[in-house]
């Protein structure tokens, strides 16, 4: 299955779930999906392409690099938003 982000340009393929966040902030995308592995994370992208994937446990990158701005913005856990 493909899923095309609304309003954005990148593409993503899933399997097994589908995006249940997805909230724009300061120029990113941060996607959540249903039923994705574990650790609890979320997919932060820009511009279309994959910037990190965050582990929202540990509170570190698991894939790319966060910058001090993107790890501001993943205010949105405590939100109850992701």
């Amino acid at each position: 299955m493909v899923e095309v982000l609304e309003g954005c340009a990148c593409i993503s393929v899933t399997i097994r779930g589908t995006i249940i966040g997805k909230i724009r902030r300061g120029g990113y995308v941060f996607v959540t999906w249903k039923g994705d592995h574990s650790p609890r994370h979320v997919h932060v992208y820009r511009n279309g392409r994959l910037v990190v994937k965050f582990n929202l446990e540990a509170r570190v990158p698991m894939k790319g690099k966060a910058s001090n701005r993107v790890v501001n913005l993943i205010v949105l856990e405590q939100e109850g938003l992701l």
